[in-house]
């Protein structure tokens, strides 16, 4: 009862203990949750929840990035990924440590990293999110786009040179049509005047 978690459930009365604990030939390790049960000032037992590192793992898990909790030391007792547990104290990757919303490169591939710290523990979620792939999907993509558009830009410059003969040519039948208007007009005013003329000369006969 002088040891480990027990040790700091008495030291920290009133106060739960949040710390991990390795288990033998597993790389993740369990979550402890414990406090101490105190009646006029002495200990009389102790509330300790064990979550396994496993079910943690499982928890946290996702098809599109990798997790890792992390301690205040830079270790990362449960991940989700061996690329995220370095060395016999698993700890996370220096490429990854202390980076958030930021693109950091481990074993020639990038990711997208962002930290959070995990409520009023010293814990932070570490996650990654692999860019090279999508890198690779957004130039397939814009490759594709490319392609598509080279296809497209003659029939559009063609259709284009159409539309814009056909509303030359509509802008010309206006034209004509108002010329033809002129014309008329003219024709009708030089009537007019002849009439006029033969209605004068008539008049003054």
């Amino acid at each position: 009862m002088d040891w480990g978690i027990w040790h700091r459930m008495r030291l920290n009365m009133g106060r739960t203990v949040v710390e991990f604990s390795p288990r033998i030939r597993h790389r993740n390790s369990d979550l402890l949750l414990g406090r101490a049960v105190e009646k006029d000032g002495e200990v009389r037992g102790y509330w300790l929840f064990v979550i396994s590192g496993e079910y943690l793992a499982n928890a946290i898990r996702s098809p599109y990035m990798d997790f890792a909790m992390v301690n205040s030391f830079g270790y990362a007792p449960v991940a989700t990924s061996f690329d995220l547990q370095e060395g016999e104290f698993q700890a996370l990757p220096e490429e990854f440590a202390g980076k958030n919303r930021q693109v950091a490169g481990l074993n020639h591939k990038d990711f997208y990293v962002t930290s959070q710290r995990i409520g009023e523990s010293d814990f932070s979620l570490y996650s990654a999110l692999p860019v090279s792939e999508l890198k690779g999907r957004y130039g397939m993509a814009a490759a594709v786009l490319l392609g598509m558009l080279s296809i497209m830009l003659p029939v559009l410059l063609y259709l284009a040179r159409q539309e814009s003969k056909a509303r030359a040519k509509a802008v010309e039948e206006l034209n004509t049509v108002f010329e033809m208007r002129q014309l008329e007009a003219q024709f009708h005013n030089i009537a007019m005047l002849r009439d006029l003329g033969q209605y004068s000369s008539g008049y003054g006969g």
